[in-house]
């Protein structure tokens, strides 16, 4: 894959197809030259020099773009942007772009509080921040997400609980409702309840870590699809699903998953559920 990534895409209406062309792959920059390309918000710089490799990156944009502009060669890194510099014998002639799952879980809302009934089940579809992954010859130098989410925490107390980003961007039940951005990806989630009480899903937890992410040819990033089944002892059996979701078609495995728990774990219903 060479310097031209990625097409231009404007802000379209929510319910309007949006594809992108894959901004990850191969960047090989002209002999000891500096290009730079936007995913969404975000500038990324990518330097090669006689025995380093510079990488930078600016956020600037607003956090809804859905705007991707090509790598294409630039004079020199922004002072501004934010620079980490990495030095070998001999640098090899490209980087590889790939993103990668947030490594925190990221919690989400519905625009509303959903209450499942006893004995029913929902599909939604939650979109989450990922993280650019940057590699030569196969070693990792450097993650940034290309949308900063914002700290917080989840849990029944300040005692317990665990440490997760909050983002804005809330879960769908259809999939035609979903705004894609090149620098999100998008997570089914099956919710049945088996429990012997309504369940109401005012938040989400997604366990980003536990699951992969995938690419589709139109440039829609996705990760694992879940399974999330309440029980009567109010814990809540989560299955990562095996493979690309059934919506993505024929996408392909990008990243695997930060944490592996053998694809099905139990949590408490507040460790998922808020």
């Amino acid at each position: 894959m060479d310097a031209t990534l990625v097409a231009k895409t404007s802000e379209v209406a929510m319910n309007e197809p949006l594809s992108f062309e894959p901004w990850w792959g191969e960047v090989s920059p002209r002999d000891t030259g500096s290009v730079a390309l936007r995913i969404g918000p975000a500038r990324v710089f990518l330097a090669r020099l006689e025995h380093e490799w510079r990488l930078g990156l600016l956020r600037g944009g607003e956090e809804s773009s859905t705007v991707t502009e090509p790598a294409a060669p630039v004079a020199a890194i922004p002072d501004e942007a934010a620079v980490e510099r990495f030095v070998f014998k001999i640098p090899a002639t490209g980087a590889r772009l790939a993103p990668a799952a947030a490594d925190r879980p990221v919690v989400s809302r519905p625009i509303n509080p959903l209450n499942i009934p006893v004995g029913e089940e929902t599909r939604l579809y939650v979109s989450s921040p990922v993280w650019l992954r940057v590699t030569v010859d196969g070693a990792t130098l450097i993650e940034w997400p290309l949308e900063r989410p914002t700290d917080s925490w989840f849990g029944p107390s300040t005692m317990e609980g665990e440490a997760c980003y909050a983002i804005k961007i809330l879960g769908r039940t259809r999939l035609d409702d979903v705004v894609w951005r090149p620098h999100r990806a998008v997570t089914p989630v099956r919710v049945v309840n088996e429990g012997d009480a309504p369940l109401r899903l005012a938040r989400l937890a997604l366990p980003a870590p536990n699951l992969s992410l995938y690419g589709a040819a139109n440039g829609k990033l996705w990760t694992s699809a879940l399974t999330a089944r309440a029980s009567r002892e109010g814990s809540v059996a989560v299955e990562v699903e095996t493979g690309a979701p059934k919506e993505a078609g024929a996408a392909v495995e990008l990243c695997g998953p930060r944490k592996d728990e053998a694809g099905s774990f139990l949590r408490s219903v507040t460790a998922i559920f808020g």
